[in-house]
């Protein structure tokens, strides 16, 4: 196993180095080709990101509340 999972619901296989793949990394191993453990979302780069996207979505936000308040026609069948 490359991750360390016990359980999987498909196990795949993997390289010759690592035979064995739970289902979530032998999806990423046949998509990318590499064996990276997912804990890219904490890298430097990953985190970068989303910094920078959360700072876009509060500033537009900000931009959409200075708006006046539109109203919504919803048509309703009885």
């Amino acid at each position: 196993m490359h991750c360390g999972v016990a359980d999987s619901p498909q196990w795949r296989r993997g390289p010759p180095n690592k035979p064995v793949l739970c289902n979530a990394c032998g999806t990423r191993f046949r998509r990318t080709n590499q064996l990276n453990l997912a804990s890219s979302y904490n890298s430097p780069r990953s985190v970068l990101s989303r910094k920078r996207s959360a700072e876009a979505a509060a500033a537009l936000g900000e931009k959409q509340q200075s708006k006046e308040p539109r109203s919504v026609y919803v048509a309703c069948e009885a």
